[in-house]
């Protein structure tokens, strides 16, 4: 049986409005350095997005498999998430097998190969794991988020948020302010795109969206490894929530 805890729902209260039926009218690229909608209507949309904090909340692991490609070469791959913060990452080349994972809140190499993604990098991204997501209840984690504008990702309009980690790296977070996807996040050295990861082709999966296809890019936009997921089976914990006690 699962353990739910109130939280206040007012904080995603607002209404998205009709800000993605401007996207036809803006070129592909553009930047909008301010826009009249609080933070919380595009967090609250990224959350709907996702199915709901019911359903987030009943998910208790995630096994995605498919294959990354870099430098030439194809892995096969298996990413496996379980709650609270755990995440694995295998990689096959071959007979070879290798793991990065999270271990007592540290990233964690085997060092049997070269892996598709600079170590540095895999290490940051696995130390910012969160299961439910940076964005889901960061006022409890101690995240900073500010709106900052929003951006045209070909016939996308999308919300740019930044997001400051607590003790962590700074985030371009961007939000589809149609579907709730995101779709963009850009980790920031200083000032500059140090490393972006877009993803696309989202998918159902028990009640929830999934990127199927996840490309990491350098900054100066060269491709540096493509994740394509063929499959995602989901562990769900079929616990009942009152509607009007969310959890966190």
């Amino acid at each position: 049986m699962g353990y739910v805890d109130e939280v206040d729902t007012n904080r995603f209260a607002s209404q998205a409005d009709s800000s993605a039926d401007r996207a036809s009218q803006l070129a592909d690229g553009t930047e909008i350095s301010t826009v009249g909608q609080p933070r919380n209507v595009a967090v609250r949309q990224h959350i709907i997005g996702r199915g709901g904090y019911a359903n987030l909340k009943r998910v208790q692991s995630v096994q995605a498999k498919g294959r990354l490609e870099a430098r030439e070469k194809t892995y096969a791959l298996t990413v496996t998430t379980r709650r609270p913060n755990t995440i694995r990452r295998e990689l096959t080349l071959g007979e070879k097998l290798s793991v990065a994972e999270i271990a007592n809140g540290a990233a964690i190499f085997d060092g049997v190969m070269d892996r598709g993604l600079p170590a540095k990098l895999e290490a940051t991204l696995l130390e910012s794991f969160e299961f439910d997501g940076l964005f889901v209840e960061w006022p409890d984690k101690g995240h900073e988020v500010s709106m900052s504008g929003m951006r045209k990702f070909g016939d996308i309009l999308a919300w740019r948020l930044r997001l400051q980690e607590i003790d962590g790296p700074v985030w371009n977070m961007f939000i589809d302010s149609h579907s709730g996807d995101l779709i963009s996040m850009e980790l920031l050295d200083e000032e500059d795109v140090r490393l972006s990861i877009r993803q696309s082709d989202f998918r159902d999966v028990s009640g929830i969206r999934f990127p199927h296809q996840i490309e990491y890019r350098g900054h100066d936009g060269e491709l540096i490894a493509r994740e394509q997921i063929d499959s995602i089976i989901v562990e769900v914990d079929p616990f009942d929530i009152d509607q009007e006690m969310l959890t966190h």
